[in-house]
C-alpha cells in the first residue's frame, strides 16, 4: 500500500524530533503565558551543527504557534538577503492570515514605481541600482561598511574640531532633482524605516488579540543590515511597538552576535542543540528495527550522532554492519540504495549537483525525453529523507549532497563536467543579475582553470553589496572547490571566508584580492579605493591610507573617485593645499561631481578664501538641495562672515531635514549665540550633546553659556562632564580653567590650563589664557612669555583682537616700544572687523577699547564701551570684563588711571560687577 502524506511526514519528521519534546514544549508553554509573565520569553535562538535538525524544529515551533491561533511568519534564506525583502515577505504572510497591510502593500508599491521610474531614466547613475537595491541612500547607511567613499561617510574632521558628515552619494543628489515630492523623496532615500513603520502599525492594528510569532532560518546567513534590522525591530524604537504577545525564533549554526544581541538575553530562550548520543542513536534506530549492536556501532561511527544521517541510514535497512558504508567509501551508495526505480535513482544523483534546486533546475539536467516527467520526479524529491523544502526550492541535507557530488565526479568526470556545464547555462539563461552567483558555480566545477580570474573579480564585486554577498562568495567558492575537486578554488573560499570572520572583515576580505587575485588595472583601482574607504572612513586611519587612493589614481588616472578621495585624506591629513589641487582636478574631469564641490568649499573656507568657499557650496547645494552637510557648512562659512541672518537659516533647513544632525545642532547653537539668543542656544546643545556630531563639543558649549550667564556651578558641571567624557578634549580644561580664573580661584585655573596646554601645545588661545592667569596670580614674569607668543601660529589664521591686545600689553612691560604699539593698533583695527561679523561679542568692543586705553585714547575707548552697553551685555559677562581689567592692571600697571576709565561705565551697570 502506498504510503500517505501524514505517513510521509512523519517519516521525514522522525529523525529531527526524537528527544527534542522538551523544547517543543517549553515552547508550547510559553506560548501559554501572558507577556507580562517574568517567565515569559519573547526570542528563541536555536542553533548546533550541519544535522541536527535546527530548520526541522524551527518548522515545529510554527506549527505550534499556528496550533496556538498566532500569526506566524517565517522567513528562509532568500528573504534575508535584504530587508527591503523581508519587510515584503512579512508583510505577504500576515494578508495570506487576514491581516490588513494596505498601507504597507500601498507604499511598497510606490516605492517600487518610483525606483523603476528612476532605474529607466537615460541620465541614471550608474550605481543607481546597487545603490536603492540595497537602501543605501538613507543616513542610516553611513559608517555600515556597505558604500563606496563618495557614498556618505561619518567621521572626526580635525580641521573644523567637529564630527561632520564629509560625503554625500551623487545617486542622492540626482535622485534629489529628479524627485521634488518630500514624501516618495523620504520613501526613496529611507525606505527601511517608512515601510518598516508602516507595516508594524498595521500589524498592531490587526493582531486583534492574536500573538505574532516571526521564524528566521539559516540566521548566520542573513544580510549585516537585516540582523540589525530584526535586532532594532525587537528591542529599538526606531520602527515603532510590536504587540506584546510576540514571539522571535532564528536558527543557525552559531548564536548571534553576543556583543550586539547582549540586551536581549533576559527574555531569551537559547536552545543548542547537539548529535545524537549514542544512546539517542540507538533509539531512532530502534524505531526502524535497527537493534543490531553491531549495526548500531557502525551507523553511530559512520554519522557522529548527525540525526540526518542516523535516519537515512536507518531507512537504508542496513542488514549488518558490512552494509553499512564508511564515509570515505561508498556512503552515498547507502542513501541510494531505498531507491529501486533506476530513473528516480539517476534522477537523485543529479538533483545533487545544483546548490539551488526547483523544478526548472531539474528539468536542465534531466535527458530531453525524461524532461516531461519534471513536475512528478521534483514531487517524488521532495519526499526523501534528506531533502527539505526551503524559500521555494527544495535543498538536499548538505552532508547527503557532498557524498553525492563527490560520487558523480569520481564515477563519470566527463558526465560531471557535461552536466555542471548545462546547469551553468540554464543559469545565464535564466539571468542572476550582476553577480551570477550560481551560474559562476557550475563553470568552476566545469573548468577550474578558465573560471577562477572572473570568479575572483566578481568576487570583489560582492563585497560592494555588503558583507552579506561576499560570504555567499565565498562560500561558493569553497563549495565549488571541494565539489569540483579543485584544493585551489576552496583555498579562496577558506581565505575569503576566514577575512571575513576578521576583526575588520571587509578590509581583510580586500587586501586578500587586492594582493592575491591578480586583479586588471581599472579592477584593482576600484578594490584601492574601496579599502581606503575602510581605512580612512572607519577606521579612520588617513595617514595609513593615503598609499591606496595614490595607487589607485596612477592605475587610472580618470578615476574621479580615487582622486576625490585623495583629496579628503590629505585635508584631513592637513595639507589643504594638496587637497584643494585634488578637489579641483576631480572638478575639470567632472564638473558636476557634487560630492567634490562640498568637500573644496570647505578646504576654501579653512585656507581663508569665503568667498570661494560660498561658491563652491551653492553649486554643490543647486545640484542636491537636501544635501544638509552642505547646508550647515555654508551656515558655518556665514557666521564666519557676519551672515547670521543668512547662516541661520542654512542650519535651520539642515536641522529640519536631519533632526539629529549633531553638528548642525551644534553650529546652529552658536550662531545663536553670537545673535545673544542664549536660551534657544542651551536648547540647541542640550539635544547635540546626545547625538554623534555634538557630543563633548556640545556639553563642552553649553558650560561657555553657563559661564557667559553667569551660571558658574553649572558651567563647572559641563566642563566636569566635558572631560570625563573626553580626557584629552583639552577646550572643556581650558574652559574651567577660564571660569575659575573668573571666580578668582587662580591656582585651580593655572592647574587646568596647564593641562589643557600639555594637551595641545600649538594652542595659543591656552597659552595665552593661562598667561593671563599667572598674571592674576601674580607670577607676571612667568606669564609674560606666554602673553609675548599670544598670536604667534598659523599665518593664515586671524588674529584676534584680545591676543593682539595681550601681546602689545606685554610687550610694552618688556620694553618692546614699537612692536607693542603696533599690536595696540592691530587689536583696535581687528576688533573693527569682528564687531562688523559679530555685533554682540563683547571682546569685539572690550579688547579694542583697551588697546586704544593703552595708547592714550581713552576716550575713543570710551565711545566702544558705550556702544558695547547699547544692548546691555550679560551681568556675568560684564563681570569678566571687569576682572579682565584688574589684572590688565597688574601687567602694566602704568595704565591704571586709563583703565580705571574704561572701568566707570561697566561699574556704573546695576547689574555691572
Amino acid at each position: 500500500m502506498a504510503p500517505s502524506l501524514q505517513d510521509i511526514i512523519r517519516q521525514r519528521q522522525s529523525a529531527a524530533f526524537y528527544g527534542r519534546d522538551t523544547h517543543r514544549e517549553h515552547f508550547r508553554a510559553n506560548l501559554a503565558r501572558p507577556p507580562e509573565d517574568e517567565r515569559r520569553k519573547f526570542v528563541y535562538v536555536v542553533h548546533g551543527s550541519a544535522g541536527v535538525g535546527k530548520s526541522v524544529l524551527l518548522r515545529e515551533f510554527e506549527r505550534i504557534a499556528l496550533a496556538h491561533g498566532a500569526l506566524t511568519v517565517r522567513l528562509d534564506e532568500d528573504a534575508t538577503t535584504d530587508v527591503l525583502d523581508a519587510l515584503a515577505a512579512i508583510a505577504a504572510g500576515l494578508a495570506e492570515q487576514g491581516v490588513a497591510v494596505r498601507d504597507f502593500t500601498r507604499r511598497h508599491a510606490e516605492y517600487q514605481r518610483a525606483r523603476s521610474d528612476l532605474l529607466a531614466a537615460g541620465d541614471a547613475p550608474e550605481d543607481l541600482a546597487t545603490t536603492l537595491t540595497h537602501g543605501l541612500v538613507q543616513t542610516g547607511a553611513i559608517g555600515a561598511g556597505l558604500i563606496a567613499p563618495d557614498l556618505a561617510g561619518a567621521l572626526y574632521d580635525p580641521a573644523t574640531t567637529a564630527p561632520v558628515a564629509t560625503a554625500v552619494n551623487d545617486v542622492r543628489a540626482w535622485i534629489a532633482r529628479r524627485i521634488k515630492e518630500p514624501r516618495t523623496l523620504r520613501l526613496l532615500t529611507d525606505p527601511v524605516g517608512e515601510l518598516t513603520g508602516a507595516l508594524t502599525a498595521e500589524l498592531a492594528a490587526g493582531v486583534r488579540g492574536r500573538a505574532f510569532a516571526l521564524f528566521v532560518d539559516t540566521f548566520e546567513n542573513a544580510a549585516p543590515p537585516v540582523r540589525d534590522w530584526l535586532l532594532t525591530l525587537i528591542g529599538g524604537d526606531d520602527y515603532g511597538p510590536l504587540p506584546a504577545d510576540t514571539v522571535v525564533a532564528v536558527a543557525g549554526q552559531h548564536r548571534p552576535d553576543p556583543n550586539t544581541w547582549s540586551p536581549l538575553w533576559p527574555v531569551t530562550a537559547d536552545i543548542a542543540l547537539e548529535p545524537f548520543t549514542r544512546e539517542e542513536a540507538a533509539g531512532l534506530l530502534a524505531r526502524h528495527n535497527v537493534t543490531d549492536p553491531a549495526v548500531v556501532d557502525s551507523i553511530w561511527e559512520v554519522t557522529e550522532g548527525l540525526p540526518v544521517l542516523v535516519d537515512a541510514l536507518a531507512q537504508a535497512a542496513p542488514a549488518g554492519p558490512e552494509d553499512v558504508a564508511d564515509l570515505s567509501g561508498d556512503a552515498a551508495e547507502r542513501f541510494l540504495k531505498q531507491i529501486q526505480d533506476p530513473l528516480q535513482r539517476r534522477v537523485a544523483e543529479a538533483a545533487a549537483l545544483p546548490r539551488e534546486l526547483n523544478r526548472d533546475v531539474l528539468e536542465a539536467v534531466l535527458p530531453e525525453a525524461e524532461r516531461a516527467r519534471s513536475a512528478e520526479l521534483y514531487a517524488w524529491l521532495r519526499t526523501l529523507p534528506f531533502v527539505r523544502d526551503q524559500a521555494g526550492g527544495a535543498h538536499y541535507h548538505q552532508v547527503v549532497r557532498a557524498l553525492l557530488v563527490r560520487l558523480a565526479r569520481t564515477t563519470s568526470p566527463s558526465g560531471f563536467t557535461a552536466q555542471q556545464t548545462a546547469l551553468a547555462d540554464h543559469w545565464a539563461a535564466a539571468g542572476e543579475g550582476a553577480l551570477p552567483l550560481e551560474e559562476l558555480y557550475h563553470r568552476l566545477c566545469a573548468d577550474t582553470a578558465g573560471e577562477l580570474p572572473r570568479a575572483l573579480g566578481h568576487a570583489l564585486s560582492a563585497v560592494y553589496q555588503g558583507t552579506a554577498a561576499a560570504h555567499r562568495w565565498a562560500v561558493m567558492l569553497h563549495d565549488a572547490g571541494r565539489d569540483g575537486g579543485d584544493d585551489r578554488v576552496s583555498a579562496w573560499g577558506a581565505r575569503l571566508a576566514a577575512a571575513l570572520a576578521a576583526d575588520h572583515p571587509v578590509l581583510a576580505y580586500l587586501t586578500e584580492l587586492i594582493e592575491g587575485a591578480g586583479l586588471p588595472r581599472a579592477t584593482l583601482a576600484r578594490a584601492l579605493v574601496e579599502r581606503w574607504r575602510v581605512v580612512c572612513l572607519e577606521l579612520r586611519r588617513p595617514e595609513d591610507a593615503l598609499a591606496d587612493v595614490t595607487r589607485a589614481a596612477e592605475l587610472d588616472p580618470g578615476f574621479v573617485r580615487a582622486i576625490g578621495s585623495r583629496g579628503l585624506t590629505r585635508k584631513l591629513l592637513g595639507d589643504h593645499a594638496g587637497a584643494l589641487a585634488d578637489y579641483d582636478r576631480a572638478l575639470e574631469l567632472n564638473p558636476d561631481y557634487g560630492w567634490a564641490l562640498g568637500q573644496r568649499g570647505q578646504v576654501r573656507a579653512l585656507l581663508g578664501d569665503r568667498a570661494g568657499a560660498l561658491a563652491d557650496l551653492d553649486r554643490a547645494l543647486a545640484l542636491d538641495p537636501y544635501w544638509a552637510w552642505a547646508l550647515a557648512e555654508r551656515g558655518r562659512v556665514r557666521a564666519q562672515c557676519g551672515e547670521h541672518a543668512g547662516a541661520l537659516a542654512d542650519l535651520d533647513r539642515a536641522v529640519e531635514l536631519s533632526p539629529r544632525y549633531g553638528w548642525a545642532l551644534l553650529e546652529r547653537g552658536r550662531v545663536r549665540c553670537a545673535l545673544g539668543d542664549y536660551g534657544a542656544a542651551l536648547e540647541d546643545f542640550t539635544r547635540a550633546a546626545g547625538l554623534a556630531g555634538g557630543g563633548v563639543h556640545a556639553v563642552d558649549a553649553r558650560g561657555q553659556v553657563h559661564r557667559r550667564t553667569g551660571d558658574y556651578a553649572a558651567a563647572l558641571a559641563d566642563f566636569d562632564r566635558a572631560a570625563a567624557l573626553d580626557p584629552a578634549y583639552a577646550p572643556a580644561l581650558a574652559h574651567r580653567g577660564v571660569t575659575r580664573y573668573f571666580l578668582g580661584d587662580t591656582a585651580a585655573a593655572v592647574a587646568d590650563l596647564e593641562a589643557a596646554g600639555a594637551l595641545d601645545p600649538e594652542d595659543v588661545s591656552v597659552r595665552r589664557d593661562l598667561g593671563m592667569a599667572l598674571v592674576a596670580a601674580g607670577e607676571t614674569e612667568r606669564a609674560l612669555p606666554l602673553l609675548l607668543d599670544a598670536e604667534d601660529g598659523d599665518e593664515s589664521v586671524e588674529r584676534t583682537p584680545w591676543g593682539l591686545l595681550l601681546r602689545g600689553l606685554a610687550g610694552q612691560r618688556a620694553g618692546r616700544g614699537e612692536a607693542a604699539a603696533r599690536d595696540l593698533r592691530a587689536a583696535v583695527v581687528a576688533g573693527a572687523r569682528d564687531r562688523r561679523r559679530a555685533p554682540r561679542e563683547e571682546d569685539a568692543y572690550f579688547a579694542s577699547a583697551v588697546a586704544l586705553a593703552a595708547l592714550g585714547k581713552a576716550e575713543r575707548g570710551l565711545r566702544l564701551v558705550a556702544e558695547m552697553l547699547r544692548i546691555p551685555p550679560p551681568g556675568a559677562a560684564v563681570a569678566e570684563c571687569l576682572t579682565d581689567l584688574a589684572t590688565l592692571r597688574r601687567l602694566t600697571p602704568e595704565h591704571a588711571e586709563a583703565f580705571a576709565e574704561i572701568a566707570r561705565p561697566l561699574t556704573a551697570r546695576p547689574n555691572g560687577g
